[in-house]
């Protein structure tokens, strides 16, 4: 979607992996920031799986406690700005958000309790209206925060000038 309507900077690497990160992605990530003299930009799903990955790569262990693996690493997942754009380019607005979020089940909504403990603030990294969103027992997925279809056209450069910070 984003390459057909934006210039990508020359020095952007990506680094894409589902699930919770291995030991030795956490290492490749450190090594390549150390090396770039850059931090990374973690971009995820407002989920409770991908605030906690977000979490154990800035720790730089899966047990969340602190490592010398630690990633020097940003959130630039979906947040308040990222949300805003998505009402505001949403080409079914009348429906509301509830086109593009998903009801989190039993088992993920026990994980954002722990979430809220690990990230104690959730709501600086993420905003109050994004927090809101996942207390109400919703999430967004990439998917549907950033699926051309479901976005009047402008939305893709608009959200391309957010993420790379334009």
């Amino acid at each position: 979607m984003w390459s057909s309507v934006t210039q990508f900077p020359d020095d952007l690497a990506v680094f894409c992996q589902g699930g919770f990160p291995s030991r030795a992605s956490f290492e490749l990530l450190a090594h390549h920031a150390r090396w770039a003299r850059r931090p990374i930009f973690f971009v995820g799903d407002l989920d409770p799986l991908d605030l906690t990955i977000f979490a154990a790569l800035r720790s730089g262990s899966a047990d969340l406690r602190p490592s010398p693996s630690a990633v020097p690493i940003r959130y630039l997942g979906i947040d308040d700005r990222w949300l805003q754009l998505c009402r505001e380019n949403l080409r079914l607005a009348d429906k509301g958000l509830d086109v593009i979020t998903i009801k989190m089940g039993a088992t993920e909504r026990e994980h954002f309790a722990v979430v809220k403990r690990v990230l104690p603030a959730l709501d600086r990294l993420i905003g109050p209206e994004c927090l809101a969103l996942l207390e109400s027992g919703r999430k967004l997925e990439l998917e549907g925060a950033g699926h051309p279809g479901l976005y009047r056209k402008r939305f893709a450069s608009a959200l391309s000038d957010l993420l790379l910070g334009r």
